[in-house]
């Protein structure tokens, strides 16, 4: 089925617009980029939770609700 796809003189891989040298670091590259852009994101919204919780501490005590 596949084999009228790659007919000719196009013997690439159907499914992928990337083929060549490199293309594999490049994908390894995006997925490492990826889960960093990831993982920061999480710090950075933890970092802003408790800078929120931190400011609004006093004003909570003077309430009576924290």
């Amino acid at each position: 089925m596949f084999g009228r796809l790659r007919s000719g003189s196009a013997r690439r891989d159907p499914w992928w617009d990337l083929d060549g040298a490199g293309v594999k670091r490049d994908r390894v590259r995006r997925q490492w980029v990826g889960t960093a852009a990831f993982a920061i994101s999480i710090v950075a919204c933890g970092l802003t939770a408790a800078a929120w919780i931190r400011a609004t501490e006093p004003l909570l005590r003077q309430l009576g609700i924290g």
